[in-house]
């Protein structure tokens, strides 16, 4: 039975540990649940600003499809695809920063100060960068052929995200573990991610229902005012731009475009936390050994 020894110190979730699919679905539950408020706070300052960049793009891309101009659509879209990269790049930085500090930290992220957050983050930021370059170019071509394909063959979507699953763990091993090296980590990512495919497939069904529910909520108010900018901007003469419904409709319409953005991004740290007990679950039945010893060098570096 778990016990808590004071409610402002929950217990502290091992990342080291053989679990089943469902088991990395509850450790997820327990990691956001004893750190929610550390990870909301470092999640907002991290993700709320480019949430906010990002939801200026779609703006300007709704606004060009509504107008149907071509000029402004290649800007609005490459706005938006460059705030993703660097929105992934932030979260796989922040989740993979913030499980070093949960693992290695006594306390794990209670009270975490940023005096003592900074020096991870940074860390992790910095080595994230050529990951994320890695990333990009090998899902890249991956995603080019599922959007052409997926139209008339349905069953490339699951192909799709079978070849995807090994490339999130490249993250965890380059990072978590300092003696490997980034074409090595890559290896073994898609030599670990196909092992656990079972594993990784039955959390990552059970992740997509929860995060098409949470975005569903989100998407409700986006939809309502995204029907009122429509009309603001295909018929300025039913809704002037300068009167105070505009103003309302356009200010509610980057509202809830950022608040889409951001709980995409939400989403994403939940994905990248449950990999990371696959991660870890994987690791302790591969090797029958912690790699607490080897995380703990990352202080000293």
């Amino acid at each position: 039975m778990r016990t808590r020894t004071d409610h402002n110190q929950p217990e502290q979730v091992q990342l080291y540990v053989q679990r089943t699919a469902s088991e990395c679905m509850n450790a997820t539950a327990d990691f956001v649940r004893g750190s929610w408020r550390t990870l909301l706070s470092y999640s907002l300052l991290f993700l709320l600003p480019v949430a906010v960049v990002q939801s200026r793009g779609v703006v300007w891309m709704i606004a060009n499809l509504i107008e149907d101009t071509d000029g402004g659509m290649t800007g609005s879209l490459t706005v938006t695809l460059i705030m993703l990269v660097v929105g992934f790049w932030l979260v796989n930085a922040l989740v993979w920063g913030m499980m070093q500090l949960h693992t290695t930290r006594n306390g794990g992220l209670n009270d975490l100060k940023w005096h003592e957050a900074w020096p991870v983050l940074r860390r992790t930021l910095w080595r994230m960068v050529p990951v994320i370059i890695i990333m990009t170019l090998v899902s890249a071509p991956l995603l080019s052929v599922y959007l052409v394909a997926s139209v008339i063959m349905p069953f490339v979507a699951l192909a799709y995200g079978v070849a995807v699953i090994p490339i999130l763990l490249i993250a965890p091993i380059y990072l978590f573990e300092d003696s490997t090296g980034l074409i090595q980590a890559v290896r073994k990512a898609f030599k670990m991610g196909f092992n656990n495919l079972g594993t990784l497939f039955m959390t990552g069904i059970t992740l997509l229902v929860l995060v098409n529910v949470l975005e569903f909520i989100v998407f409700i108010p986006w939809a309502v005012t995204l029907y009122l900018f429509g009309t603001l901007v295909s018929d300025p003469h039913a809704l002037s731009a300068a009167d105070e419904a505009g103003l309302l409709t356009k200010a509610g319409f980057s509202l809830t475009s950022t608040a889409l953005c951001y709980c995409l991004y939400v989403a994403f740290c939940l994905v990248e936390i449950t990999v990371g007990f696959v991660y870890g679950s994987a690791t302790q039945a591969r090797d029958d050994v912690s790699l607490i010893e080897d995380i703990h060098q990352f202080e000293n570096l």
